[in-house]
């Protein structure tokens, strides 16, 4: 996998940052070497790459790279809700990388008891997803042109003496400018979507197993489902308090969680 580890975040050299990430890289190949004949070995060579690229996002590498490694290296060693946290961070980043969304799916395939999302449930935000087909600088780029667009055809438009002109040609003309209004509104509206929903609603993964979905803020209050829920499934933050979030599965179920047994993307 490629690495790309220049940063003008952090204290650390390229260099230093590069050797970092080559270490981690080789620890990682090593673990791979050895899974089928050592697997004890095999886990720690793992766990020491997920470190190396641990400390390359402490230092402020935040390519979609090291996160996509990060995660490879965290879901070899069995932290699936850690790998998994990564590789969404990663596919937030490059959003069109196949082997990103591959990966992801192979890690959500390994949690344990995984929620559904809710069959019925036919609200804006669970059908709305579509155009994450699209990246988002993609999407920018089809706004922009549609933007430009508009206002060339606009101004051509303003400028032509239309008294001979056939109903037709009048037709062809505001079905382009009409299409270039709706184009960039649309993709303008999804990209500022998407800003607000990741603001408003932060998505989490869990990070432990046999988490208990409380009523409350509190160990004192009782469980909202009988059955504790497993590392790797994934969740809406609604609510915030100290050392708890108010979640929402993908089947609607709401409860409470300490933040210590999960990560926020």
């Amino acid at each position: 996998v490629g690495i790309c580890v220049q940063s003008t975040f952090g204290n650390t050299s390229a260099e230093s940052r590069m050797a970092i990430a080559t270490a981690a890289e080789e620890s990682y190949l090593e673990g791979l070497r050895l899974m089928d004949s050592d697997p004890k070995s095999a886990r720690i060579q793992f766990t020491e790459s997920s470190t190396g690229f641990k400390t390359l996002i402490d230092d402020g590498v935040r390519s979609p790279e090291v996160w996509f490694n990060l995660g490879n290296a965290l879901l070899q060693s069995g932290k699936i809700g850690e790998a998994i946290a990564a590789l969404r961070t990663a596919e937030r980043l490059d959003p069109s990388n196949d082997n990103i969304a591959a990966n992801l799916s192979e890690a959500r395939r390994r949690v344990k008891n995984r929620i559904e999302p809710d069959a019925t449930d036919m609200s804006f935000t669970s059908v709305a997803g579509w155009w994450h087909a699209i990246s988002p600088m993609n999407r920018f780029w089809i706004a922009l042109i549609g933007w430009v667009s508009f206002w060339i055809l606009l101004s051509i438009r303003a400028s032509q003496n239309r008294d001979q002109e056939s109903e037709g040609i009048r037709a062809l003309w505001r079905t382009g400018l009409w299409t270039s209004f709706v184009v960039t509104s649309i993709t303008a509206g999804t990209l500022l979507y998407d800003s607000i929903s990741n603001q408003l609603n932060p998505v989490g993964v869990l990070t432990s197993t046999n988490v208990v979905l409380r009523s409350g803020n509190g160990e004192g209050f009782g469980p909202v489902v009988e059955e504790p829920l497993y590392e790797g499934v994934e969740f809406t933050i609604l609510e915030q308090r100290p050392g708890w979030w108010r979640i929402a599965l993908a089947d609607g179920t709401t409860g409470w969680v300490a933040d210590t047994q999960a990560d926020a993307i």
